[in-house]
């Protein structure tokens, strides 16, 4: 039996559902906010492992890919090792009003196998194709993904957002080993800036903000005098859920 296209459609919809869907930081089992001032944030991930898929690459190597409760693939070239990340939202004080302090990653797990490659995305006939070819020069690079980044994101209903991005599962070729720590420390500084802020009520932060308390509290801000706006999305994942269109 042939499906029809719109049931080919509608199975390539669901399974890329399946891929991306994340739940809110805010509601994430893994995630607890340590200490949330308007001087500091400190939270803590534990990387929930489920299990490892078995995926054979086109030079018939065995690769494994870890699955990690509420995380997402990260954004990589096709055939460059996958990397498991979990991104979650912070309210700061202005674009550059916040810094990443530092980054402890405890007690890391480390399983001797190669990482499976980005998938490369093909078409054959009606249906699309994942075809996982290794990338020789990523795959020998000594460069590391790093456990924590933090990105200024934009303005959420009036909130300045960064998106802070954990690593859960990262490839270390020189080892030829995947990396999965049981913990992830992360402590972010905050700084005002010379911003002028009005605070605003807790319920008119988005639900996905970590920090909603300070988030009311710097509220909407407004900018020095001469201030070049920087109030872009930047393509923040996150924020472009949160925040309407313009008119």
């Amino acid at each position: 039996m042939i499906a029809s296209p719109k049931l080919r459609l509608v199975s390539a919809l669901f399974f890329t559902a399946v891929l991306c869907v994340q739940h809110s930081a805010a509601e994430s089992k893994s995630l607890r906010i340590v200490s949330a001032t308007s001087e500091r944030l400190i939270l803590e991930f534990s990387p929930r492992l489920i299990g490892f898929d078995t995926i054979f690459t086109t030079d018939g190597s065995l690769s494994l890919r870890p699955k990690i409760a509420d995380c997402r693939f990260s954004e990589a070239m096709p055939g460059s090792p996958y990397s498991a990340v979990f991104t979650a939202l912070a309210a700061v004080p202005s674009p550059n009003g916040f810094r990443l302090d530092n980054i402890e990653a405890q007690n890391v797990r480390r399983f001797p196998a190669l990482m499976s490659p980005v998938p490369q995305l093909t078409r054959n006939g009606d249906f699309g194709e994942s075809r996982y070819a290794v990338l020789p020069s990523s795959y020998s690079s000594t460069a590391v993904r790093p456990w924590a980044e933090v990105r200024y994101g934009g303005i959420a209903r009036s909130v300045a957002a960064a998106d802070i991005i954990i690593t859960a599962a990262r490839y270390d070729a020189a080892s030829n080993s995947i990396e999965i720590p049981h913990k992830i420390r992360v402590t972010i500084s905050f700084r005002n800036d010379s911003y002028i802020h009005t605070a605003i009520s807790v319920s008119d932060i988005p639900a996905a903000i970590i920090n909603p308390k300070q988030a009311a509290q710097w509220g909407r801000e407004s900018r020095p005098p001469f201030a070049k706006r920087s109030d872009a999305h930047c393509g923040s994942p996150l924020l472009s859920q949160l925040s309407p269109p313009s008119s």
